[in-house]
């Protein structure tokens, strides 16, 4: 998502961002609840809200990932028209990002 936040309007939260990344796993890799977890840790709110599916400044931009990553096209799709980020910009960004990981996995 910190990627992401740089190339759109959201660049100026970018570390929130990142947190929101990195916290976004958090539950299935301890298999606890995220609202569990998330009450265990000193983070921002908006943060915290976000990750809860709640209403945030980041909420859109974190649900476009979460769609694209399941596959919902159609609703990525919308959620970029939302957020006025052109949505075949960000599929080859992503797909920019994936083949930068799949370098470091072949060096």
């Amino acid at each position: 998502m910190e990627n992401l936040g740089n190339a759109s309007s959201f660049y100026s939260y970018v570390s929130s961002l990142r947190m929101i990344g990195v916290l976004s796993m958090l539950d299935a890799i301890l298999e606890q609840p995220m609202d569990v977890v998330l009450n265990e840790l000193p983070i921002l709110e908006d943060i915290k809200n976000t990750l809860l599916l709640k209403e945030t400044k980041f909420s859109d931009l974190f649900q476009l990932m979460v769609a694209y990553e399941k596959g919902d096209f159609d609703i990525a799709q919308n959620l970029c028209k939302k957020i006025d980020l052109d949505f075949t910009a960000f599929q080859i960004y992503i797909l920019t990002l994936y083949l930068g990981q799949m370098s470091c996995l072949i060096i």
